[in-house]
């Protein structure tokens, strides 16, 4: 028998752990009571807030606002915040009492880290009877006794390991080391059982050993040649096999404490986390529950500040090089600030005399790709745009960037109002207009279709889109500021009137918001509803993209070639009179402008629009990117050509779009400028156009167009009293009435050269 009666490597580590899960729960505990400390000192934060909001109550000047009900409103906060503060009071209160303490608790009383170990692992004293000689054994600390017989020879051998199992006794015995075995009284009284059980088998132990050595004494001080009864030491045995015996079932039992030990680890934590965790929810939604409980008062407060406030703009100041115009020209430097609407342009940072103001929301930038530090901002009282530079191309991003934000939230919010624009939707406030605010929208207003949005179907629209031809809502012409101009060019009908020319009047007429749908919504699915009045700017910009950037609704072109759409563009201004429609629909197919027909002397469609005399087409393409300064192959411009054929309308309108101002540095391959083709021709009425100087007789004038406006008026007004008047059991519109809205009437022909 010469096992050793330790305990397993499995038990002696699980004791060794409890120790580091100690530190872990310790640790767990002390961040649960700071997470409690911090609840309550914000619920006394929130308590003294509530408490002065409540004290503000009562001051005068809370009483006597003018505007808002303040004490209504911060009552309702101070009694909301203080709900918040008491049950962030009770959660801390509970995170101590539920959290902190349990957690602490089974840390101290449970577990105790130690660093003594339960078994020695150092030799143990043994103590043995075999047939060695005694002197060997003394040597050895050993005593030995022989028994022997003439027969046969019986050699027992008893290794007992003392050292192991006292330390296991003086551990039980100190009331300290308990808690290595997990033994409170409170989580496991049976192992109390235990610690009485092994100090028994201890002392049983220590009296059998007693026994042994002194029987071993004993016969060797009174008589060597007696022998040890075999019946003696066969007792001894049976001794020390119960005593094994005893101490490995306390290992077992201790064993299985240990497990139900490591079982209530897991679930102690976990409960304690779920129950933080139930807590902080019944908490949160709790003060969620308050806080909804006010949100109507919140959302009442928040749309009469929003009433009440005006609504501040974009703003920005800073330094920019303003391009100077006329001869020399060069760059000079100016403080520009963007506020309220308005960009005003000072001599210097610290010149408090403006030098220029404009009206923001009648501004439009446009960007060159190929200057990054360049841009330009177009104004409705200027022919020509101001060129700006910055220091830097982010510099340039950032102005353009914050101007065309002032430009949107003056269409699209209140703001509008402050600088004189005003939200025009019924005939009453027209009515209460000047005649000169009204004239152009009266002229416009005639085409069918005109009374309403072309994109969301607003009653009264007033801006307009001057290269497409149509009508647009406040709301709508925001949107399409956004989409930039070379897409759609915005414009007010009544706000800048003086930059209405009539020959743009006159295109504006010949297309109309119903015959511009017809092509532009050709194929709009049925069920795809347009935006209403009342649409949001998200369903309104969605519409108008699809609409005008991907032209999702216009009949597709059988030709996907730029040069053949663009020389059927060229055939349609040579072939036809006045078939604007034609053009822009071969425009948003993809035709060029700029194209030159290589079969005819490289001319673009503007050279053609001159030599036909298309004043209407003339001034569709100009408004659609058009270049006045187009040169075919004999680098001769329009001008010239309308100063060889003697297109003094076209010349006209080619002089407002800019000509005059250059027309010194375009010169035919034979050196002429178009001046000099007019004298050679005795053209002049052109000589005196470009002279800058205005030429009388050129139709239809401004007062022709308002004529003919109030003609059509006049018979939609008598259409209309036709279809009240007629009785039928079903009825409908005339025939001719619908006849005659479906087409724009003709416009007055321009006087031939």
């Amino acid at each position: 028998m010469a096992d050793k009666l330790k305990l397993s490597p499995e038990l002696e580590a699980a004791l060794e752990g409890n120790a580091k899960y100690q530190n872990s729960v310790k640790g767990f505990s002390k961040l649960a009571r700071k997470y409690g400390e911090t609840s309550k000192v914000n619920a006394e934060a929130t308590n003294a807030m509530s408490a002065d909001l409540s004290r503000m109550c009562g001051d005068d000047w809370v009483k006597n606002s003018p505007n808002l009900d303040m004490g209504k409103y911060l009552r309702y906060f101070s009694t909301t915040i203080k709900a918040v503060g008491c049950l962030e009071e009770k959660f801390s209160a509970n995170i101590q009492s539920e959290i902190f303490e349990p957690l602490n608790n089974f840390a101290d009383y449970d577990f105790k880290a130690t660093a003594v170990p339960l078994f020695s692992t150092t030799p143990a004293t043994s103590i043995t009877t075999t047939t060695a000689a005694a002197a060997a054994a003394a040597a050895a600390a050993t005593t030995t006794t022989t028994t022997t017989t003439t027969t046969t020879t019986t050699t027992i051998t008893i290794t007992i390991t003392t050292t192991n199992f006292s330390s296991l006794v003086s551990l039980f015995s100190s009331h300290e080391n308990i808690n290595v075995f997990d033994i409170n009284a409170n989580a496991f009284g049976g192992l109390k059982e235990l610690k009485k059980k092994v100090i028994t088998t201890q002392g049983e132990y220590d009296s059998t050993c007693a026994k042994i050595e002194s029987a071993f004494t004993n016969k060797s001080k009174k008589a060597k040649k007696q022998e040890l009864r075999e019946q003696q030491i066969a007792e001894f045995e049976k001794t020390l096999e119960r005593l094994r015996l005893d101490l490995d079932k306390t290992q077992e039992e201790l064993q299985e404490e240990q497990d139900q030990l490591g079982q209530k680890k897991e679930t102690r934590v976990l409960k304690t986390v779920l129950r933080m965790l139930e807590l902080q929810q019944d908490y949160h939604q709790k003060a969620l529950k308050l806080l909804n409980n006010l949100k109507p008062k919140m959302e009442a407060l928040a749309e009469q500040l929003q009433e009440s406030t005006p609504m501040d703009l974009p703003y920005k100041e800073g330094h920019l090089n303003r391009k100077i115009s006329g001869i020399g020209g060069g760059w000079e430097k100016c403080f520009y600030v963007l506020k309220e609407g308005q960009l005003y342009c000072y001599r210097g940072k610290k010149d408090t005399q403006v030098d220029q103001s404009f009206n923001i929301m009648l501004c439009t930038t446009r960007v060159s790709p190929a200057k990054k530090d360049i841009f330009e901002l177009c104004t409705p009282d200027k022919k020509k745009p101001i060129v700006l530079q910055a220091e830097t191309p982010a510099e340039r991003d950032q102005w353009v960037k914050v101007i065309q934000d002032a430009i949107s939230e003056s269409l699209n919010t209140g703001s509008a109002d402050k600088i004189g624009a005003s939200r025009r939707h019924s005939r009453t406030v027209s009515s209460q207009k000047s005649g000169e605010d009204t004239r152009n929208l009266k002229i416009v207003n005639a085409r069918p279709g005109n009374m309403v949005c072309v994109d969301c179907q607003s009653e009264e629209p007033d801006w307009a889109s001057i290269n497409l031809g149509v009508l647009v809502c406040l709301e709508c012409s925001g949107v399409h500021r956004s989409l930039g101009t070379h897409i759609t060019k915005v414009r007010s009908m009544t706000l800048d009137t003086k930059s209405w020319e009539p020959e743009l009047l006159w295109f504006m007429r010949s297309v109309g918001n119903d015959a511009f749908n017809s092509v532009f919504e050709a194929e709009k699915p049925d069920d795809l509803v347009k935006p209403r009045r009342s649409a949001d700017r998200e369903k309104r910009e969605n519409y108008i993209k699809r609409k005008y950037v991907d032209k999702e609704f216009l009949t597709p072109s059988d030709y996907d070639d730029e040069d053949v759409l663009s020389a059927e563009l060229y055939n349609h201004i040579v072939t036809t009179d006045d078939d604007v429609l034609g053009i822009l629909r071969l425009l948003a197919q993809g035709a060029k402008v700029s194209w030159k027909h290589p079969q005819d002397e490289g001319k673009t469609v503007m050279h053609a629009a001159v030599i036909y005399d298309h004043v209407l087409y003339l001034e569709c393409l100009l408004q659609n990117s058009g270049d006045v300064f187009s040169q075919n192959d004999a680098l001769w411009t329009p001008m010239h050509f309308a100063a060889q054929l003697g297109r003094t309308h076209c010349a006209s309108v080619l002089c407002k779009h800019g000509f005059s101002k250059k027309q010194l540095e375009y010169k035919t391959q034979d050196n002429k400028t178009a001046v000099e083709l007019a004298f050679i021709n005795n053209c002049q009425d052109i000589i005196t156009l470009l002279r800058d100087e205005p030429v009388a007789g050129l139709e239809p004038t401004v007062e022709q167009l308002e004529e003919e406006s109030q003609r059509e008026h006049a018979e939609l007004e008598g259409y209309e009293e036709e279809d009240e008047e007629e009785e039928a059991p079903a009825p409908a519109p005339a025939p001719a009435a619908q006849s005659n809205f479906a087409s724009p009437p003709a416009a007055a022909a321009p006087p031939a050269a």
